[in-house]
């Protein structure tokens, strides 16, 4: 299984309201989110896909994941967050076979 272009781990910031949900919706898991003070953290998004995907059955060996931020290269990509919210929608899916 191979995920794609994703806004990488050193560019997702999110505020106390968003890690909330994410503590709550997915799990608790310090190991995946880092307080930076004043109300923001950075979360780590590749591990939450990773850790999640391996909760499913899906052996470690068969995800692979791109290396390429779409914040850091808005040379390549669209993003909503890199481009203040005045970019289109985002559609995504996934495949197990």
């Amino acid at each position: 299984m191979k995920t794609y272009e994703k806004i990488g781990n050193d560019t997702r910031l999110v505020n106390d309201d968003n890690l909330k949900y994410i503590q709550f919706e997915c799990f608790d898991n310090q190991y995946f989110y880092r307080n930076l003070g004043q109300g923001k953290w950075k979360v780590d998004l590749q591990g939450i896909i990773e850790y999640t995907l391996a909760k499913c059955g899906v052996l470690p060996g068969n995800i692979t994941q791109s290396s390429i931020c779409t914040v850091c290269r808005r040379d390549l990509f669209f993003t909503h967050r890199g481009d203040g919210g005045k970019t289109g929608s985002l559609a995504a899916f996934m495949q197990l076979k």
